[in-house]
């Protein structure tokens, strides 16, 4: 179908007159019809599933990226490095399983300085103007 070709080359390209081409639709014709896609209800949701079904499959979820970070704290996270020599397994470095402690508070708030500040703002404010003039202005 045509709406779903035009769909998938507008989440590509960002470009609706590339996308309308692409889909099948005349040259000549291509910058009304993208423009008349766009608008319409079925075509938008289409492109917002599209986009959601994308973010699903491509972008490491929170849960993900915390446990990635978790296990490198907890020292069970190896890496390959390739030498000369041949190839070795290290374990990650105090530095770096202190850099995964560190984004785990941030994402959990633990770092956050909490500060409270009591205002009273019942009575009204008054503008006092006591600036003098002077012969400059």
């Amino acid at each position: 179908m045509r709406y779903e070709k035009f769909v998938d080359a507008y989440l590509k390209t960002k470009n609706g007159t590339k996308a309308a081409i692409i889909a099948g639709y005349s040259p000549k014709t291509a910058r009304t019809k993208a423009s008349q896609l766009l608008q319409k209800k079925d075509i938008q949701a289409k492109m917002k599933q599209h986009v959601k079904a994308m973010q699903n499959e491509d972008i490491a979820s929170e849960k993900d990226i915390m446990q990635l970070y978790t296990r490198i704290l907890h020292g069970e996270e190896y890496e390959e490095v390739a030498t000369a020599g041949g190839t070795y397994i290290t374990m990650p470095s105090l530095k770096d399983r202190m850099k995964a402690g560190d984004m785990i508070g941030r994402y959990r708030g633990i770092w956050r300085d909490q500060k409270i500040v009591n205002t009273n703002i019942n009575s009204p404010v008054k503008i006092i103007d006591d600036v003098e003039e002077s012969d400059n202005a």
